[in-house]
């Protein structure tokens, strides 16, 4: 038990939301770590960090060139096949990353609004939902993390990196060993790197959605029982009951004004979100297609191997990212829809029975209820370059499409094509 206590002590910064909290605190260390992002102004640190960052794109050509080795020089088909698969893989993951680095400065404002925790603050609820969310999205962070270095570590302890697939052809250790031996030694760390870097590339958008969805749970929680809080606030001031109705309408106004603008904040960062992983998305959804039916030809004529588990890992991994991914944006347009229903049904018929001998103030009451209604029953979907879809339609879909182009595959390989 004390055990448990020292450890949730050590683990309470990154556990624990507080007031002066980063929520990006631990993905900040995940981005460092895996070569995504460094901020400083130290040019030495910069530049040795950009040496660090190129890990990814050398990693891909190494094997660009053990591909080029083994179809041209070595005249292996069927482990040019496999590499070509894993090939497929790695340049994936670099242009996700590049993407990624493209992206970050652009999402500053979103991790900015999220940090402030601006809607209700000091609020318990604030802090319920908030810190659910932040504990969430850490321990799914360390949950990665750890996932990344076991992998590496099976690759290591069962050595992995001297299969034919991995290791480097024969060609190349007799003709210059030198060389042979160099590439193989440093092929080990860039192998961690680019695990890292895909799952920070995960993380990253997940982490985000899941603060904005806690911040929509906070609009939602807001508009709950507007009508019946308002009520109450105006019923305990001292005034007439003439300038009681004044007061009513003035405190429903700006009671109103708070949950809109909170409302409208959330969804500009949420569609902010949208457009700039537009292209991402896209890349996303199509490499997990692709992974899947390239990795099924794979074992195909590969074989059901310790090596055909660990490829179907990675897709295993891109499944799991565009799962949570569409649960994410569902979980969203769900909210968005709540919204509006939770506004709906409040204590209508009390405040129009106040507002029947003051029809311009009734009149205006209609119109701005009107408007939330309509603004919340609209489409918070999320679209990859106006071609993709997240939702558990492409979600199904995505299955079906990958088995299609598997049989295809197979068929080419049969026709020794």
């Amino acid at each position: 038990m004390s055990l448990w206590i020292y450890f949730r002590q050590k683990l309470s910064p990154i556990l624990d939301l507080r007031a002066d909290s980063d929520f990006f605190m631990l993905l900040n260390w995940q981005y460092i770590f895996n070569g995504v992002r460094l901020k400083t102004n130290r040019p030495w640190l910069r530049a040795l960090f950009l040496l660090y960052q190129l890990q990814l794109p050398t990693q891909c050509a190494i094997w660009l060139y053990r591909t080029w080795i083994v179809a041209y020089i070595e005249h292996n088909t069927t482990l040019t096949l496999s590499l070509l698969c894993g090939q497929f893989a790695l340049t994936s993951i670099v242009l996700r990353n590049v993407l990624f680095l493209l992206s970050y400065n652009q999402l500053e404002p979103v991790r900015n609004y999220i940090n402030c925790k601006r809607f209700l603050p000091g609020h318990a609820k604030a802090r319920e939902l908030r810190q659910r969310a932040f504990r969430t999205n850490n321990i799914l962070i360390l949950v990665m993390m750890v996932y990344g270095l076991t992998n590496f570590c099976i690759y290591e302890a069962t050595g992995l990196q001297w299969h034919e697939i991995f290791c480097m052809p024969n060609y190349l250790m007799q003709t210059n060993p030198a060389l042979g031996w160099t590439l193989q030694i440093i092929m080990h760390p860039m192998t961690l790197n680019g695990l890292g870097a895909f799952i920070a590339n995960f993380l990253s958008m997940h982490t985000m959605l899941t603060a904005l969805h806690a911040e929509f749970l906070l609009v939602e929680f807001a508009f709950d029982g507007l009508l019946k809080r308002v009520a109450e606030q105006v019923r305990e001031v001292p005034i007439k009951d003439g300038l009681k109705q004044c007061l009513l309408w003035q405190t429903f106004n700006a009671e109103l004004g708070k949950c809109v603008r909170g409302h409208c904040e959330v969804v500009k960062h949420i569609r902010e979100v949208n457009r700039v992983h537009s292209f991402s998305i896209t890349v996303q959804y199509y490499t997990t297609l692709l992974s899947l039916a390239i990795d099924t030809f794979f074992i195909s004529y590969h074989g059901l191997d310790f090596v055909s588990l660990s490829v179907l890992t990675f897709s295993a991994l891109l499944v799991l990212e565009w799962y949570y991914c569409c649960k994410l944006v569902e979980d969203l347009q769900a909210t968005n829809k709540r919204i509006g229903w939770t506004l709906y049904n409040d204590d209508w018929p009390a405040w129009l029975q106040r507002g029947k001998h003051q029809q311009d103030l009734l009149r205006q009451f209609r119109i701005t209820v009107s408007i939330v209604l309509l603004a919340s029953q609209q489409s918070l979907s999320f679209h990859g370059s106006d071609i993709v879809e997240v939702s558990w339609e492409t979600f199904g879909n995505m299955f079906k499409t990958s088995y299609s182009v598997m049989m295809f595959l197979i068929e080419l390989r049969k026709l020794n094509r």
